[in-house]
């Protein structure tokens, strides 16, 4: 069964399909344009009216974040209206340089 999940790459949200079972806070590797981004898994909504592409892999098997924080940040976007995408940027896990 097609699952459509909203990944989260470079402060943007897209959509995206799968017919395996991706939990949210997974990294996951997708097609953007004519190249490939990895972005978070930061939830699953119903099938869209518009075209969806296919996430290519899972990069890592294990979780960056729950999803009781994937909802934590939801709350915050709804509560301090501000974008979601800069709400999840305080779970996301930090990148090391």
């Amino acid at each position: 069964m097609t699952k459509y999940l909203e990944v989260l790459i470079n402060k943007n949200i897209f959509t995206y399909q799968t017919n395996k079972s991706i939990p949210i806070g997974t990294e996951v590797l997708v097609p953007i344009r004519k190249h490939k981004a990895s972005g978070f898994v930061i939830g699953i909504v119903p099938k869209p009216n518009f075209t969806t592409r296919k996430i290519i892999d899972v990069i890592k098997l294990k979780p960056q974040f729950s999803e009781e924080l994937a909802s934590l940040a939801d709350w915050i976007a709804s509560y301090y209206k501000c974008y979601r995408s800069k709400a999840f940027e305080l779970i996301l896990p930090k990148q090391k340089h």
